[in-house]
């Protein structure tokens, strides 16, 4: 279950970004997460994990939102872009192997809301 180090570094980036603003807040609403696919991140585990790692801390009772980014990719043999299906990273088009990613790796705060 990985989810809990991942959000654990979340959180982490969490307190650089809420400790930045001014002036300070007054407490946590909400925070955004863009999770690209490549990651697996089983939604429930990490909503599990945010609420137990900030569970009597100043993020108690935020919302985490998770947007998710598909894997996308561009084939440089034939110019090809679009969605990937995972495990193989091959083009659809001319079946090169070892299309470049564009999307699919992202993990990051996307937004906070906060309390003023």
């Amino acid at each position: 279950m990985h989810e809990f180090s991942i959000c654990s570094l979340l959180i982490k980036a969490l307190d650089h970004e809420y400790d930045a603003i001014q002036p300070p807040p007054t407490g946590l609403k909400s925070v955004t997460v863009m999770v690209g696919e490549l990651h697996q991140i089983v939604p429930d585990y990490l909503l599990g994990a945010f609420t137990a790692l900030t569970a009597d801390t100043r993020y108690e009772g935020a919302e985490l939102k998770l947007e998710f980014t598909a894997i996308t990719g561009s084939c440089s043999a034939c110019e090809w872009q679009g969605t990937i299906q995972p495990p193989l990273f091959v083009c659809p088009s001319c079946d090169q192997v070892g299309v470049d990613l564009i999307t699919g790796k992202e993990l990051f705060l996307q937004s906070l809301e906060v309390k003023t």
